[in-house]
Parts: C-alpha cells; sequence; structure tokens
C-alpha cells in the first residue's frame, strides 16, 4: 500500500463555487501549478448527474450564470498585462466569446444590476510601485487565503453593455466585504479606513447613487440576505461574549429574528479546500445556512423566525445549492476529500469521482473523549504493530476559534505514513460547541 507523499498535495484538486439557475449546474475545479507557483482554475458543469468539463484554460475562477443557454466569466486568456476580458460562453457548445475588455486586473462578474448593466468586483493595490520590497503600514496587512493585503482595496464597478462605460461605485481607500444584487439595485458592506482596519461596517444601497441602509455601529454584520424580500442580517453584537461572538438573525433594525449560538458557516480547519464556497442561500422564501456543529458542517433552514435541521453531514460543505427541491453541494466526508454529492431521501449519493486513492493508506481517525466533555482523534502509523512504539506528533490548531474534524487533512496524513502518531483536538476556544465553550 502507499504512503501519502508532501508532494502528492500537488495533485489534489479541490473544487468550490457550485451555483444552480435555470437547470444550470456549474462549479469551479482548483489545482497547484507548481512551475508557475500559482493555481489553475477551470469550470465544471453537471449534467444528468455527470460531471463535464466548460473550459480549459486554467484561468476561470469565477462565473455567473445568464440563463439555461450561457454563463458569463472574466479571465485574460490573451495575457494582456493589467487587463481583465469579460467572455460569454454557449452552454450548448463552442468557444467562449469576449464580450468586453477592462485596463484593470483580477476583476469577477457578480451579475446583472439590470436589463443592460452588469456589476463587477476587483481587488486593486492603491499605489503601484516597482520594487523588491513591501511597506508594511495597515493593519491588516496579510490575511490567510489572500496573502499580503496591504495599500490593496475590493472595488465595485457598473458596466452597461450598451455604452460600454465602466463606472467605479467604491473606489479610493474604500474597501468592499460583501456585496449582492437585489430588486434592480447593489448592497454591499464596507468601510473607508486607512492605517487601521475597523470592526464594524455599514451596509450601503446603490441604484445609482449611494446610500446607507444599516448603521451597524457596535455590531458586526457577517453577511446579509433577502428572504421573501426583507433583509436578514447575520450579525454580532458582542454584549456577552466579545469580539468572537457567534452571530445570530436580525432584522434591518436590529431586531432579533432568531438566536443562534453556533457559528454561520464552515470552520472545520483543512489543507485540502481552496475554492471559495457559500455559507447562506436563499431558496424558495427560507435561509439556508451551514454551521459547524462540533467536528463537522450541518445545514439548516431560517423560516418564519424558527431554525430546523435540514441535512446532518458527518464531513465539511465547501458550497450548496438547490435546484427545485434537490440540495446539490461539494464537500469532504470522513477522511476523504472533496465530491460532489446530491441527497436523495436525506442521504448523500456521490456524483464525482474525484482525487481517486486506490491502494493509498489513508489513517481513519480513531475518536477518543476526554477530561470536561472534550474530544480528540489519534491517526495510526501506516503499518501499524500494537507492539511496538511508535514516535508522535501533537497538532494544535490556532484560531482559536476553528475546529479539527474528520476529514483529510493532507499535513497530518503525510506524517502518519512516515510512522508517527498524529494527536488533535479542539480545545476550548474552538468553534462548533456554542458561545460559552
Amino acid at each position: 500500500m502507499k504512503s501519502i507523499e508532501i508532494n502528492d498535495l500537488l495533485s489534489y484538486h479541490f473544487y468550490g463555487n457550485l451555483k444552480v439557475k435555470d437547470g444550470v449546474k456549474v462549479f469551479v475545479d482548483g489545482v497547484a501549478a507548481e512551475k508557475d507557483n500559482a493555481y489553475e482554475y477551470t469550470l465544471k458543469c453537471v449534467k444528468d448527474d455527470k460531471v463535464y468539463d466548460l473550459t480549459s484554460y486554467g484561468k476561470e475562477s469565477d462565473f455567473y450564470i445568464e440563463n439555461e443557454n450561457s454563463i458569463l466569466f472574466c479571465g485574460n486568456r490573451k495575457n494582456i498585462e493589467k487587463s481583465t476580458s469579460l467572455y460569454r460562453l454557449a452552454l450548448n457548445g463552442g468557444e467562449a466569446k469576449e464580450i468586453a475588455r477592462f485596463d484593470k486586473p483580477g476583476m469577477n462578474v457578480l451579475g446583472y444590476l439590470n436589463e443592460n448593466t452588469l456589476v463587477l468586483m476587483t481587488k486593486e493595490k492603491l499605489v503601484e510601485e516597482e520594487s523588491d520590497y513591501e511597506v508594511f503600514d495597515e493593519i491588516p496587512f496579510y490575511m490567510n487565503g489572500q496573502g499580503i493585503t496591504n495599500k490593496h482595496r475590493t472595488h465595485l464597478y457598473t458596466y452597461n453593455l450598451d455604452t460600454k462605460e465602466l463606472v467605479c461605485v467604491t473606489e479610493g481607500t474604500f474597501d468592499v466585504s460583501n456585496a449582492k444584487i437585489h430588486d434592480g439595485a447593489l448592497y454591499y458592506t464596507g468601510q473607508n479606513w486607512t492605517r487601521k482596519q475597523a470592526l464594524y461596517e455599514n451596509l450601503y444601497k446603490y441604484d445609482g447613487s449611494v446610500s446607507t441602509v444599516v448603521d451597524a455601529k457596535e455590531r458586526s454584520v457577517q453577511s446579509f440576505d433577502f428572504v421573501d424580500g426583507k433583509l436578514v442580517l447575520i450579525a454580532s453584537t458582542h454584549e456577552k461574549y466579545g469580539l468572537n461572538e457567534n452571530p445570530k438573525f436580525f432584522d434591518q433594525d436590529f431586531n432579533l429574528i432568531a438566536d443562534w449560538q453556533e457559528c454561520v458557516g464552515n470552520s472545520v480547519g483543512t489543507d485540502c479546500a481552496l475554492v471559495a464556497g457559500n455559507a447562506t442561500l436563499v431558496n424558495k422564501d427560507a435561509l439556508y445556512f451551514v454551521s459547524t456543529i462540533y467536528d463537522h458542517n450541518n445545514l439548516y433552514k431560517l423560516e418564519n423566525g424558527n431554525i430546523e435541521l435540514v441535512f446532518e453531514w458527518p464531513g465539511t460543505i465547501q458550497s450548496f445549492a438547490f435546484e427545485d427541491d434537490t440540495l446539490y453541494f461539494i464537500g469532504a466526508d470522513v477522511a476523504s476529500l472533496q465530491q460532489l454529492y446530491k441527497v436523495v431521501d436525506g442521504k448523500a449519493v456521490q456524483l464525482s469521482d474525484f482525487n481517486k486513492m486506490e491502494d493509498t493508506y489513508v489513517a481513519n481517525p480513531v475518536e477518543v473523549n476526554f477530561g470536561e466533555n472534550l474530544t480528540g482523534w489519534v491517526l495510526l502509523p501506516k503499518d501499524y504493530d500494537g507492539t511496538k512504539k511508535y514516535p508522535a506528533i501533537l497538532d494544535i490548531h490556532g484560531g482559536p476559534k476553528t475546529v479539527y474534524g474528520k476529514v483529510f487533512y493532507h499535513e497530518m496524513q503525510v506524517w502518519a505514513s512516515k510512522g508517527y502518531f498524529v494527536f488533535f483536538c479542539n480545545i476550548h476556544g474552538s468553534d462548533g460547541r456554542g458561545n460559552e465553550f
């Protein structure tokens, strides 16, 4: 049986950003490109519960489903410096066609603001300097998954397909965190900051001019959605537990809709997740959301002020979407890498066959309960013999607001293949056990 090696990480494919609309199901595939010290991204679609390739250029990490016939995505297939092109791809075959080009790198399309106007988003550097060093004069200056963020801001633009006019909605030192289109208007959270980023962001509306919808004051708005035409805020007041308090559900005036003591989102740690996903989704006048419970993700539904469990899963839910009443999701099962699933009669049916590991030793986590109702796990070394002694590694997660789960963790699996016991657990302060924990 083969061992898991360090370089295996370069061959794993990671998935996310699943979207479903008008019968079209599309998601993103990401894989390391070692020679470029970068990642390659392609788009895949699902037809008749089978997965097919849509693109092959390796540069498409986001997209928008126009209708049952086409999708839009941004890229730079001609490798023009500091440039982004907008493409339309027909889903019945053929090459993607360039319909616009912008003198700005890294743009992504969010969707239509109205019949002929698109919304785009990009991260821009405020000061372009040719140098072999970076100046850090802002807090934060670096973020996990993003790299250096000093003097970088996320901006929103509108683009008129008829007049070809590109208009900047946010500019300068304003930084956008979250943006959604609803009922012909653009809503977004963000802040205008220099030197030090504030903890609280307002919610704004753009419909030709900018207005403030929600003044957050000393409350953190994690995300927002529109349910049955009404604004729902997922926010923390910090009143009892401080900065890392789990959010609750509020209306526009911060009246409580539903109490929730757990997190909203997937906080299960792994080194085998790359592509962005979604923590919430509105479907048929209900708000669905992922939450981390102990060591795994469940899917819940908020409807008429009540929260109910929709689907329980022993691993992670990276991204999810509905086609009518059928749930599709990308996630990882116990001791496994990510796959595409469909839920039938309450059970997950695997539709993909990614990242095959035949004849490879994958250590299954052995659960250990100890202390004050605490849980940990042990990975046994490859070719384990109970009569022998082995070296051991205790792997402690940071955060502390994250959790270890039972999904595949490449770093730990390499150690187990090299002959180590691997111990890991969720200490006090970890997610998934409510605010008090």
